[in-house]
């Protein structure tokens, strides 16, 4: 089944480091668990005010990097959603029924799978054994 990615903007409050309103926070916290308990739901994180631990790094053609410290002033991604969903019609439909996608904008993306990677033999063994790697970091989280 595919993945997509859910990338919800920040707002100007949260930027700011004010917390969402507690009704907000239960609905959202409500939203998830059913989403969770379903199966869809795969992983979910809000990302701090890029005042806190953030910096963007550009690369240049000549191959140097810029490394600019946060905050930014532009509008910024917030948090994040990871789906596990038949298609992006039913991904659409469970980011418009989402507590944190009724203000702003929220953009689906659909993850590259190991399948759709048109790659020799040996680099999707090794993709696979990546992936599995990875899946026991995300247990070990606990």
């Amino acid at each position: 089944m595919p993945r997509f990615i859910v990338l919800i903007k920040s707002s100007a409050e949260a930027e700011s480091g004010a917390l969402p309103p507690a009704e907000l926070m239960n609905a959202v916290g409500e939203y998830n668990e059913k989403l969770a308990q379903s199966g869809k739901l795969i992983w979910a994180d809000g990302f701090l005010p890029t005042s806190t631990d953030a910096a963007r790094i550009v690369g240049t053609d000549s191959g140097a990097r810029t490394v600019t410290n946060g905050p930014f002033g532009e509008p910024i991604m917030g948090g994040y959603f990871i789906l596990n969903v038949s298609n992006l019609d039913e991904a659409i439909q469970i980011v418009k029924d989402m507590p944190v996608s009724k203000e702003g904008a929220v953009e689906i993306r659909r993850l590259v799978e190991i399948a759709d990677i048109p790659a020799p033999p040996d680099q999707i063994e090794r993709a696979k054994a990546l992936r599995a790697l990875m899946n026991k970091n995300v247990a070990a989280l606990g």
